[in-house]
C-alpha cells in the first residue's frame, strides 16, 4: 500500500446478486484521523469507461485495418497505371510513326485531305502520348522515384528551344508568343528535361486558356540566388479561392468556356514535384479575366571561390 497521502489505484471485478460483472475502481489511501493513521476508500463503477474503452480499442482496430487496405489498394493502383502505362506506348510508338510516314507522303502520293487526316491523327495520337508521359510520372512521384539529372545548365536555349517545340500548338490555337530572356542571365543547377517538361506543361495550360489573338509571353530574371521564370496568359484567369487547389493531383480547372482539350489534371502537380525536387518553388498570380502568370524558381550555379 502507498504511504500517506498518496493512494494507490486498483481495478477489480465483483458479481451481483443476479450474476452480473461489474467493473470496480478502488482509490485507496492513507490519512490521519484523530491522531491516528485510518484507510479511506473510495470505491467506483467503471462499466461505462471501460464500454468506452473496448469500443475505442475496436475502432482503431477497425481503423488500422483500413488503414492496410487502403495501403494496399493504393499500391495496386500505381502498379496498375505503372503497368498501363508501359503497354499503351509500344502501339503509339507505331501510331505515331505510320502516322508521319503518311503525312510525309513515304508510301506514295496523297492527297491533302489524307495528309490533313494523318495531322490530325498526329495530333491527338501526341496528347496521348502526353497523357501517359503524365501517367508514368505520376507513378514515380507517388512512390518518391521521381529523380533528377541536374547539371549546369544555360537557361536561355532551353526555354527557347520549349517554345520552338510548342510553337505549332500555340499557332494552332490563334495565339503569339514572346520571349524575354536577358543575354546575361547567369546559368542554372537543374534538370533540362524536367525544366523543359515544366516548360511544356506551363505553356501547353497557357494554350488552353488563351482567347484567340492573345500573346503568351515566356519571362526569366535573376532574383537573389535564383532564376525566376514566368509564363503570362491573357485568358479567362483562376479565381483566388482555386489557385491554391491547381497544384493538387486530378485537379482541373473549369474549362467550360474552352474548346481546346483537357488533361487528366496531373501537369500542374508534376510540375511541382519537379521544381520541389529543385529547391525552388512554383506558384501563380491571377485575377479573373485578367490572365494568369505562373511562376517558378530554380537555383542559380554558384561559382566556388578557389
Amino acid at each position: 500500500m502507498a504511504g500517506k497521502g498518496t493512494p494507490s489505484i486498483y481495478e477489480i471485478a465483483i458479481t451481483d446478486v443476479v450474476g452480473h460483472t461489474i467493473p470496480i475502481e478502488l482509490n485507496v489511501g492513507i490519512i490521519k484521523y484523530n491522531e491516528r493513521p485510518a484507510a479511506i476508500i473510495l470505491v467506483r463503477d467503471i462499466s461505462e469507461r471501460k464500454k468506452a474503452e473496448e469500443e475505442l480499442k475496436k475502432a482503431f482496430t477497425e481503423l488500422e485495418h483500413a488503414h492496410r487496405e487502403l495501403k494496399k489498394l493504393d499500391t495496386a493502383k500505381t502498379e496498375f497505371l505503372n503497368i498501363t502505362s508501359h503497354e499503351l506506348r509500344s502501339p503509339l510508338t507505331s501510331i505515331l510513326g505510320y502516322a508521319e510516314i503518311l503525312s510525309e507522303g513515304l508510301v506514295g502520293p496523297v492527297t491533302d485531305g489524307q495528309r490533313e487526316s494523318a495531322y490530325g491523327i498526329l495530333r491527338n495520337a501526341r496528347q496521348l502520348e502526353r497523357l501517359i508521359n503524365d501517367l508514368l510520372d505520376f507513378t514515380q512521384m507517388e512512390t518518391g522515384r521521381l529523380r533528377l539529372d541536374t547539371e549546369v545548365c544555360d537557361l536561355k536555349p532551353i526555354i527557347k528551344d520549349a517554345v520552338e517545340s510548342m510553337r505549332p500548338r500555340i499557332e494552332e490555337a490563334g495565339c503569339a508568343v514572346s520571349i524575354e530572356v536577358p543575354p546575361d542571365l547567369p546559368p542554372s543547377i537543374c534538370d533540362a528535361r524536367r525544366i523543359t517538361q515544366v516548360l511544356y506543361n506551363l505553356i501547353g495550360n497557357a494554350v488552353k486558356f488563351s482567347p484567340d489573338g492573345g500573346t503568351i509571353t515566356i519571362s526569366a530574371n535573376k532574383v537573389d540566388r535564383f532564376i525566376r521564370i514566368s509564363v503570362k496568359d491573357e485568358g479567362v484567369g483562376i479565381p483566388e479561392e482555386n489557385q491554391e487547389k491547381i497544384f493538387d493531383k486530378f485537379y482541373q480547372v473549369d474549362m467550360s468556356d474552352t474548346r481546346r482539350a483537357r488533361g487528366l489534371g496531373l501537369g500542374l502537380a508534376i510540375s511541382k514535384a519537379i521544381i520541389d525536387a529543385h529547391g525552388g518553388s512554383i506558384w501563380v498570380d491571377s485575377k479573373p479575366e485578367k490572365g494568369s502568370t505562373f511562376y517558378f524558381t530554380v537555383p542559380i550555379e554558384e561559382r566556388r571561390r578557389s
